[in-house]
């Protein structure tokens, strides 16, 4: 598929923090810091959460408007109704964007 997200580039991201759901608010943040500031769009994630803090690797490739429609931008991760739990099937994130 043409439009895909190819993993050309790889960022490697650290986010410090014992606090999972201000880890997910951060670790969001940053992936739409980087989309705006450097146009990245990423498709393949390999995340390492610890007591404190976590570690990511993330390939993908500068927005190119030739190949990828965008039909919704986000504007802003939002902490309303933020919730990081366990669950007996693994971990629930919940996270509401503003569009």
């Amino acid at each position: 598929d043409p439009t895909m997200i190819r993993p050309a580039e790889t960022v490697s991201v650290e986010i410090p923090g014992g606090d999972r759901e201000y880890l997910m608010f951060d670790w969001l943040k940053e992936l739409l810091y980087r989309f705006d500031a450097d146009h990245l769009l990423f498709r393949d994630f390999a995340v390492t959460v610890r007591p404190d803090g976590l570690s990511a690797v993330c390939r993908g490739e500068p927005l190119d408007p030739a190949r990828h429609v965008l039909s919704r931008e986000v504007k802003a991760i939002t902490y309303h109704e933020l919730k990081v739990e366990p669950t007996p099937d693994g971990w629930l994130a919940e996270v509401i964007v503003d569009i």
